[in-house]
């Protein structure tokens, strides 16, 4: 299964956005209501997640929006409520919330939220003693949870650290250990498991220090990139995103190279051996640019949160390709220099939504959302074969251009379980995909010359 796990992330799939505006999710009786929003992520089904300073409170909460009002979350957790900060934020595939908070009867804790209530990740001898705050954390397929931050071990040294849903560890021992000197700030996997950490690893002198980006492969640490190939940033934010190549890509508010000297190179990809600037189009990313959060669609376009200064407006952009554009013509939402936009995340049918402190006509913070009107098919790269259309909520048409002897289809779910196993006589077939839940499915389609895989969104 494993296996079959990792091919399918190994996919490429493009689809077109036509012209949109953005507006509020949620208005009048439904509406959020917040003061200012720090987190926002989705799931598999499509529901969005916010969190942040939610009420009047003056403390942390996470809401849920079910696509049709919001849902507040932020309740039976073992004293949270009203009286935490929440510092991280991760939605898993199944919908479950895993944040990392911090307050003064539990200190830095871990907790999650299964769908119905909010459990501590570990209690006792089993619990992290996170000694800092926690600013990372993300999850596996398995429902193994990682964190990293500030938090250090017996040794003085930063983390990361893992729950395998009975206690938690470090990630290396002896020899092997991750060693961290000073903060971590940004944490993500790939679909083979490889985890990605980004933060003062190595050295640190001051705020403008080399930054390194280390990957865990399951046996040892390594770095990315070093010596003139070294990244180096002021450490604010480090937004991680893995596309669906399954290559990682890094923002930094200061890319510098060649003793302190700006850099362009504000966004990059790491290539295997060295990270690769992308950055062309009608918007180039300079030296003034600040990017403070990524994301990725399930169309492999790339979004980031940008300013040209500190103090400046906000905009978002979008790289399709191999340049950037940017996203609504509508920037009213975001015009006023002094509010800011904190986090960026897309739902399985690419529609965009950010969150920050921008303020909606009656003083409140709300999410944002630009919506996916395209109605185009996914443009698959072999030609002799169209799977349409992509979204789709019932029926999913595909057509080969050409009679075999063999057609197999078969149908995956995102860890990897076979839903589905038909062979074909005919070359055009329809697959009533009405019985599954809504989210992210991949389809192979193999004949006796060839196999191919797709991403398939289920509305």
């Amino acid at each position: 299964m494993k296996k079959i796990f990792n091919i399918l992330f190994l996919l490429v799939a493009s689809a077109t956005f036509c012209a949109a505006q953005w507006t509020e999710l949620g208005t009048g009786a439904n509406s959020l209501n917040a003061n200012t929003i720090y987190f926002l992520d989705s799931d598999a089904a499509g529901n969005i997640y916010a969190g942040g300073n939610l009420n009047s409170s003056g403390w942390s909460s996470i809401a849920k929006w079910n696509g049709i009002s919001w849902e507040n979350l932020s309740t039976n957790i073992n004293g949270w409520t009203n009286n935490s900060n929440i510092y991280a934020m991760h939605t898993d595939t199944s919908g479950n919330i895993c944040i990392g908070a911090f307050n003064s009867s539990l200190g830095n804790y871990v907790a999650k939220w299964n769908g119905t209530l909010w459990t501590l990740l570990g209690t006792g001898s089993n619990a992290l003693n996170a000694n800092y705050a926690i600013n990372a954390i993300t999850s596996d397929g398995n429902g193994n949870v990682y964190a990293a931050g500030d938090f250090y071990n017996s040794e003085g040294k930063r983390y990361v650290a893992k729950w395998d849903g009975t206690s938690w560890s470090e990630i290396g021992t002896a020899n092997n250990k991750l060693n961290a000197i000073m903060t971590l700030y940004s944490l993500t996997l790939d679909a083979l498991g490889n985890i990605y950490v980004a933060g003062y690893i190595n050295s640190y002198t001051g705020p403008e220090d080399t930054i390194t980006v280390s990957k865990w492969n399951g046996i040892n640490w390594s770095t990315l990139g070093e010596g003139s190939n070294s990244v180096y940033s002021n450490g604010a934010g480090l937004p991680m995103v893995i596309n669906s190549s399954g290559e990682l890509i890094i923002a930094m508010n200061y890319f510098l190279i060649d003793q302190g000297v700006f850099s362009s190179k504000k966004v990059a990809k790491w290539d295997g051996s060295n990270w690769i600037e992308l950055n062309s189009g009608a918007i180039n990313l300079g030296p003034e640019d600040i990017v403070t959060a990524l994301a990725i669609d399930s169309y492999d376009k790339l979004y980031a949160i940008c300013s040209k200064s500190l103090n400046s407006n906000n905009y978002i952009t979008k790289r399709e390709g191999t340049a950037w554009e940017y996203v609504g013509t509508d920037t009213n939402l975001f015009s006023t220099p002094n509010n800011f936009i904190s986090d960026i995340t897309t739902d399985p049918s690419g529609n965009i939504y950010v969150a920050g402190n921008f303020k909606n006509v009656a003083g409140y913070s709300f999410v944002a959302k630009y919506e996916n009107t395209s109605t185009s098919a996914i443009n698959i790269e072999n030609k002799n074969i169209s799977i349409y259309p992509n979204p789709t909520s019932s029926i999913l048409n595909i057509d080969l251009k050409s009679e075999s002897d063999r057609i197999e289809i078969c149908l995956y779910n995102l860890l990897g379980e076979n839903l589905l196993h038909h062979n074909l006589n005919t070359k055009n077939y329809q697959l009533d995909l009405s019985q599954y839940s809504s989210g992210i499915y991949f389809i192979s389609v193999g004949t006796e010359k060839e196999n191919t895989i797709r991403k398939v969104v289920k509305q």
